[in-house]
């Protein structure tokens, strides 16, 4: 009798005997959990890196304040013509900024190497080097310069952050650049961007614009991608189908043309043709108030006789009949 409250009770022996399935399965079920286990530890080791962009406010601790450090050479301009203006859209526009900034003569006197740390207003505005604070102004400038450093905000006391904290640190711009020299000059002398632009086609007369773009570079022509025949199919085909998206048009295109174009390229071809692109309107489904409203109508006036209906004046609009009696 005692034997049969006994809860721990060996198992017999002809139970316990060996299997192959058994043993196929036990070694599934060690395998998927040794993955599973290494699975976790590789999640739970490895490294993720999250990037995150959100709007600062400008009231919280700075008042509405950046910190900005520049350090900038040019050689081939006296420190006396040196300054730096800042002007944004609150309404300042200070011209010879010369708070917290230093001018260290180069060259025997001949270039500047300005220094800087000044605050900005969190809103659009710009500010630059310029020769306005000088009492003469020069005839030509040279402002090649070499940027050492420009920096916003705070320094960083975590070290191997990444990001670009001075971008333009080592920025070379000692070599003038022709394109630029000579659209200074034709400002200086009274011409618009226009003009400016005019006179450089003129330049090219030779080359046909059904051709070539102008880029506006060294090389002030480059040669269109698509032939006269591509832009009509381009233009036909949108408009035989306005749903017709630019990265399908374009791969439609490719498909049939030696030379293979951008989603860019079409999207400039729409564009000269008129064609822009737009988002189609969604029409709004019957309201269940607005059914109810309808057959309530529709119970009312199913007792009118033909003249009843013929003392009402119908109006045909593109989307329904209205009328009125």
């Amino acid at each position: 009798m005692a034997r049969g409250f006994d809860i721990y009770r060996k198992v017999p022996k002809d139970l316990t005997q060996p299997t192959y399935t058994g043993a196929f399965i036990s070694i599934c079920c060690c395998v998927f959990m040794l993955f599973l286990f290494l699975s976790e530890l590789t999640g739970f080791i490895a490294t993720e890196i999250v990037n995150e962009l959100y709007v600062d406010d400008p009231d919280k601790d700075s008042g509405g304040k950046i910190d900005v450090s520049l350090n900038i050479s040019l050689p081939n301009l006296h420190c006396d013509l040196v300054g730096l203006d800042i002007q944004d859209e609150m309404g300042r526009h200070e011209v010879g900024h010369i708070d917290n900034s230093m001018k260290v003569p180069l060259s025997n006197g001949y270039g500047c190497r300005f220094e800087g740390e000044f605050s900005i207003n969190k809103v659009p505005g710009n500010f630059h080097v310029s020769t306005h604070s000088a009492t003469a102004q020069p005839q030509n400038p040279d402002m090649t310069h070499i940027i050492h450093k420009l920096a916003f905000g705070e320094k960083l006391l975590v070290q191997n952050v990444q990001g670009a904290f001075n971008a333009l640190g080592g920025a070379n711009r000692l070599e003038s650049n022709e394109t630029r020299q000579s659209i200074i000059v034709l400002r200086n002398e009274g011409y618009t961007m226009l003009e400016d632009f005019i006179q450089r086609c003129t330049l090219q007369s030779s080359k046909t614009e059904d051709n070539w773009i102008y880029q506006g570079q060294k090389e002030m022509w480059k040669a269109r991608c698509t032939t006269k025949q591509e832009d009509k199919y381009i233009r036909v085909s949108s408009l035989r189908n306005r749903r017709l998206t630019c990265p399908r048009l374009t791969a439609s295109l490719n498909s049939t043309c030696s030379t293979p174009v951008s989603c860019t390229t079409v999207k400039r071809r729409l564009r000269s043709a008129g064609l822009m692109g737009r988002i189609a309107k969604k029409k709004p489904l019957l309201k269940q108030k607005n059914k109810k409203k309808r057959l309530e109508w529709a119970k009312k006036h199913r007792h009118w006789t033909t003249d009843n209906w013929k003392r009402v004046l119908w109006i045909l609009t593109p989307l329904s009949f209205c009328g009125i009696s």
